[in-house]
């Protein structure tokens, strides 16, 4: 093209310069598609380190090691704390666990995020049961094998 294009921008441009401009572009459509072709952008990008330190592991603290229920009467026992991980959990027997949970008693984590063991026992017993809790990115804590007992 040889030459080098200014434009300027103003505020009000009316009908007929928006024209021009179009019929000047028209007219020199290969010379346009020459400069543009000749256009090169050079764009940076920037990427932040996270400043969201990775949460602690996922853990389970001190084991209570038993549960006492009562048939017939609604109860929960608190089996242990967990921490780290990544909240909400949810708690699984463990396909290994040497005794299914009581009828009538299920496990779950209570909202200070304690494992816990509740409900109305329907049948007399005891017997160990190894609970698996799960955070929400999949990682699972150290099994926990608590002895429940009802009366």
């Amino acid at each position: 093209m040889g030459q080098q294009s200014e434009v300027r921008y103003h505020e009000h441009v009316n009908m007929f310069q928006i024209l021009e401009l179009a019929k000047w572009l028209l007219e020199h459509k290969k010379e346009v598609e020459e400069f543009m072709s000749q256009v090169q952008f050079t764009v940076a990008i920037t990427v932040a380190g996270s400043t969201t330190p990775p949460p602690a592991p996922l853990a389970e603290g001190a084991p209570s090691g038993s549960a006492q229920f009562t048939v017939g009467v609604q109860a929960s026992s608190i089996l242990t704390p967990i921490t780290g991980g990544v909240p909400p959990y949810t708690v699984n027997v463990d396909p290994a666990s040497p005794s299914p949970l009581p009828p009538g008693i299920v496990a779950g984590i209570d909202p200070n995020n304690n494992l816990i063991l509740s409900g109305t026992a329907t049948a007399a017993g005891s017997g160990s049961v190894l609970l698996d809790v799960v955070d929400s990115a999949g990682s699972t804590v150290a099994q926990a094998a608590f002895r429940h007992v009802s009366k």
